[in-house]
């Protein structure tokens, strides 16, 4: 066996259970995913028993609840979940993701530890920001700010902004308001070019620091104006989750939609998206301005006729500088999710890790964790800090390794990807393949599970006693003999030879 093994690292994905139309428990989440690396990719999980009246697509009926839920899980792929709900479906907890509580998050914080228990927190990116930036003067300098989030819309504000616990922005004013020179700023609507201009931090922004996406819906789906009901708790879960998918969207609350400022960043946001085709110049790809559930076709109708463009010198066609959606990006269902280009993207650091595996005949190899530059070299905790995904490129084995693994919990299939030397629960398979949920820096030597292995896994979880045929038995050692090159066996005249061989005709 020989090939290569390609690693990259990514943040723990998180995702949040709430309880509907709970203005305290999003706001918390939110709060929460401020102060985590990768937390602006964290979903936000309503648990309808019913999906609203909004839901509905007239003549369609609004989709399960159930459905619903289950599907955002299998879009964002979480690898755990937090729960701010009184109680979970059982549906949910026979997903098999591990369920933890808000506090347990940052409860070495009562100890003095400025490391989470799970993940990768706050303070340990701006330290990173202060060694970049601040520690040396640079040419360019960029601006921390902290808004202080007004009354007015306050959820919404939060969720464009972000915000701190107290315990947290109380330790963010002690130790790095000075080095870092934050900005604190009262703001109001006036101020949205300030505070929204490109090298400027709020920490929302900080959460996605030494993140590079990568992109699963293409151009001409990552760039989105959202029009919607500030006052509505649903309109501001709908924002963070459409925004959790990943590409550029802009929140356009329609109790702003005549602020000169608000219109102005809309304006400018649409005509840098809008691009022309490479062999097609007078066709352009541009951005979509998408209606809200509790928003009308009228209301946004009535706001795309104020917007005003001036086509750019010598261009020639009539092309649209955007398009008008009436429906909200299909996140839940699996058929809908790529036409919708809502596809969540994948928040990879830069790092990577391409190691070739020397020819052996042991089915085992050497993988060694990722973890950022930038993470604290001892804040952990015996939890995850960071997520490893690991692609195999493995040929000339004498039997068939697992090329594709079932997503579906189980005993046996958890003990099966993760191999004799490996803790249960370290690993789990996610959308793109195995994920190593990374709790430590340590080289695990590892077995490279079989197809068998896996497959026989999959059917004990659900009951069955798998077993060998004969038959099988002798295709195994087929397979062996040849050393995988079984090719050889399409010929059917050599096929004859061997029968007649063996004494047949």
């Amino acid at each position: 066996m020989f090939g290569t093994i390609e690693t990259k690292a990514r943040p723990i994905k998180l995702a949040y259970l709430v309880e509907p139309d709970s203005a305290e428990q999003v706001r918390d989440a939110i709060r929460l995913s401020s102060s985590l690396w990768g937390g602006m990719y964290f979903p936000i999980l309503p648990l309808y028993k019913r999906m609203p009246a909004t839901w509905r697509d007239t003549p369609l009926k609004a989709p399960p609840a159930r459905n619903v839920i289950l599907g955002y899980l299998e879009a964002f792929d979480p690898d755990v979940l937090v729960q701010f709900s009184q109680t979970v479906p059982e549906f949910i907890t026979k997903t098999g993701l591990r369920i933890i509580k808000p506090d347990d998050i940052w409860r070495p914080l009562a100890d003095g530890t400025l490391s989470p228990m799970f993940g990768i927190g706050i303070f340990e990116l701006l330290s990173d920001i202060f060694e970049k930036y601040f520690k040396y003067k640079t040419k360019y300098p960029i601006k921390v700010l902290m808004p202080k989030i007004p009354a007015k819309l306050s959820l919404f504000w939060t969720s464009l902004f972000g915000d701190y616990q107290p315990a947290i922005a109380s330790i963010v004013e002690k130790r790095y308001a000075e080095p870092l020179e934050i900005q604190s700023l009262d703001f109001d609507p006036d101020k949205l070019t300030e505070v929204m201009a490109g090298d400027v931090l709020f920490p929302r922004r900080i959460t996605q620091w030494g993140l590079d996406p990568l992109s699963r819906s293409g151009f001409r789906k990552d760039a989105r104006v959202y029009f919607l009901d500030a006052t509505k708790v649903a309109e501001v879960v709908d924002f963070w989750n459409l925004r959790a998918l990943g590409g550029s969207v802009l929140p356009l609350p329609k109790q702003l939609k005549d602020n000169p400022q608000l219109h102005a960043i809309v304006t400018e946001f649409l005509k840098a998206h809008r691009r022309p085709w490479r062999h097609q110049p007078d066709v352009y790809d541009h951005a979509s301005i998408i209606r809200s559930r509790h928003s009308t076709m009228d209301e946004l109708q009535e706001f795309a006729k104020t917007l005003q463009f001036d086509r750019e010198p010598g261009e020639t066609g009539n092309s649209a500088y955007f398009g008008l959606q009436h429906w909200y990006p299909r996140i839940w269902d699996e058929w809908g999710r790529d036409k919708d280009g809502a596809v969540p993207d994948d928040p990879f650091t830069g790092e990577e890790i391409t190691a070739d595996v020397a020819e052996t005949n042991k089915l085992t190899v050497q993988l060694k964790p990722i973890l950022p530059e930038f993470a604290f070299k001892y804040g952990y905790h015996g939890e995850p800090r960071c997520a490893n995904e690991s692609s195999f490129r493995l040929y000339g084995s004498d039997e068939y390794l697992a090329e594709v693994l079932p997503k579906s919990p189980g005993e046996n299939l958890d003990r099966a990807i993760s191999g004799f030397a490996s803790l249960r629960g370290d690993w789990r398979v996610g959308r793109n393949g195995l994920v190593r949920l990374v709790k430590y820096e340590h080289t695990e030597t590892r077995n490279i599970p079989s197809a068998e292995e896996i497959v026989f896994a999959w059917l004990r979880d659900r009951g069955w006693e798998p077993s060998l045929s004969a038959p099988g038995l002798l295709a195994k050692q087929i397979q062996k003999k040849l050393e995988g090159h079984i090719g050889l066996l399409r010929n059917e005249k050599l096929l004859g030879l061997l029968e007649y061989m063996n004494g047949g005709r």
